[in-house]
């Protein structure tokens, strides 16, 4: 009877010792995880067939920085060691929603920093000279409604009417109420200096007559600046 016992245990105790011993074996068996970090999903899932692991995504989140699809975050860091079919997450770019430019045009300032800080947007602020108030936006790339690429666009913003004018010819006009009245217009007032008339020197011309200016014809004159005009006048 003993002997019989000891022939059906033996098989039995053989099939534990072998199944013990595959089983540390492979227990022990150990993956270093590899770097997913910047790559795709794509490479992820080779990656896994190749060394036998499981890819799992475990979130998307939008990034405007990396082609979508592209690995942000992996759990566990690159190097850990993990066990054969072991999963490793992960966390992928997705491409952010694109939202519709908002209209800033007639926004002044203040107004349109409010405006595209709601919708997380950067612009770029160009400075134009404009009939509009000083800092009324009065055009903008892109266009509002259109879809909005990388979350920038661009802001013109009046910088005001220009003052810079060209100091026109008036040698050899007379110095009436039209000629006074131009300067007026633009708050420049008038010096007058008389040179007497000489018919030699000045044959063609009648009393009155301005034959000299300063600033001269042609150049640049600011309006906004206080500036006066000398003119040189026959007698």
């Amino acid at each position: 009877m003993k002997i019989a016992h000891l022939l059906i245990i033996v098989p039995f105790v053989s099939f534990l010792a072998g199944f013990s011993v595959i089983s540390l074996f492979v227990q022990g068996k150990s993956i270093k995880t590899p770097t997913l970090l910047g790559h795709s999903v794509t490479y992820a899932l080779r990656q896994a067939t190749q060394q036998d692991f499981v890819i799992k995504i475990l979130a998307e989140k939008e990034s405007s920085e990396v082609q979508p699809g592209t690995i942000l975050a992996q759990k566990p860091l690159p190097g850990a060691s993990i066990k054969p079919k072991q999963a490793v997450f992960i966390i992928i770019a997705q491409e952010p929603a694109q939202l519709p430019v908002p209209e800033c045009v007639g926004l002044r300032d203040g107004q349109w920093q409010e405006r595209i800080a709601e919708y997380g947007i950067t612009a770029k602020p160009v400075f134009i000279h404009h009939r509009a108030p000083a800092g009324m936006v009065v055009a903008q790339a892109p266009q509002a409604g259109s879809a909005l690429q990388n979350q920038k666009m661009a802001l013109f913003i009046s910088a005001g009417p220009e003052t810079k004018r060209i100091m026109p010819n008036i040698c050899g006009h007379i110095l009436d109420d039209s000629v006074k009245n131009f300067f007026e217009n633009y708050g420049i007032e008038i010096g007058v200096y008389s040179e007497p008339y000489h018919p030699k020197k000045h044959a063609h011309l009648q009393p009155g007559t301005i034959i000299a200016q300063k600033p001269v014809a042609g150049s640049w004159v600011d309006i906004k600046k206080p500036l006066q005009v000398h003119l040189v006048v026959l007698e």
